[in-house]
């Protein structure tokens, strides 16, 4: 399961975080690192079903999720300029991310990675000439998230980087 909270709802509108977990699941469905990943429709009717689906822990929300597995981020930056043709700062997407076991039965074995208790932060950018290349606001969010989808999933596969 991938789940992207945004507490502070710094993704407006929220394109980017549904196209963060599309995109996610794709990554590491090719690089065979899972076989299936909860999608947003299937987590979106957890939510309806489940009246405190917010303060569940995140081990609970993988449980009624029926997932092993939670790939957990939490949006810490995201700073897109909503007009494209006088854009000069790159677009920028931050999120914690941590891996939890969702089957785990004590606490202590519940964290799955990284070992740093605050977790492991990720940055993307996407140049400006970039962004205004994407011809809208829903592009950029959808490239933005592919940036931070493709860097996340080399977290967890091996890669050559090309010269």
């Amino acid at each position: 399961m991938i789940l992207v909270d945004d507490d502070l709802d710094l993704v407006q509108p929220s394109l980017a975080r549904r196209a963060l977990v599309d995109a996610l699941a794709k990554e590491l469905k090719s690089h065979n690192i899972t076989d299936r990943v909860t999608t947003n429709e299937e987590l979106a009717r957890l939510r309806q079903a489940v009246p405190d689906f917010d303060q569940l822990s995140i081990r609970e929300v993988g449980r009624r999720a029926n997932a092993d597995t939670v790939l957990w981020m939490s949006v810490e930056d995201f700073s897109v300029e909503d007009d494209l043709e006088r854009l000069v700062t790159p677009a920028r997407f931050t999120l914690k991310l941590k891996v939890f076991n969702a089957r785990a039965e004590h606490k202590k074995d519940v964290r799955l990675w990284p070992p740093e208790r605050q977790g492991r932060f990720i940055s993307v950018k996407v140049s400006p000439q970039d962004a205004r290349a994407c011809k809208s606001l829903a592009g950029v969010h959808r490239k933005i998230a592919a940036v931070m989808a493709d860097k996340i999933a080399r977290l967890f596969y091996d890669y050559t980087v090309e010269r």
